[in-house]
């Protein structure tokens, strides 16, 4: 239970909570990308699927993707944000890449 104070005094202290308390964390889990149908020589088509589990996503909705990548020798740069979406899968394609090079 709970109350307020002020120099006026206090007020009357709150209901009583029985329904718990749900403490929020960062996502515990991610689903594996994969690669898409789409996916050409010079395009990488990345495919997964939205978490939804409570206990996957902290207990709080997933607001957003951020895809990284490795440009060699693990430096790894940010490509892109993507709105969450509640449909499954997720996906984007990756353009601009040059066959035989790390990316």
């Amino acid at each position: 239970m709970v109350k307020a104070r002020n120099i006026r005094g206090s007020n009357e202290y709150s209901s009583v909570n029985i329904e718990g308390a749900i403490a929020l964390t960062r996502p515990a889990f991610m689903y594996p990308v994969t690669e898409g149908p789409l996916t050409v020589k010079e395009s990488i088509h990345l495919l997964w699927e939205t978490i939804t589990l409570p206990h996957h996503i902290g207990g709080a909705p997933i607001l957003k993707y951020v895809i990284d990548w490795d440009q060699g020798g693990y430096t790894w740069v940010e490509l892109i944000t993507l709105p969450a979406s509640p449909i499954s899968p997720n996906e984007h394609i990756v353009t601009g890449l040059v066959n035989n090079k790390t990316h």
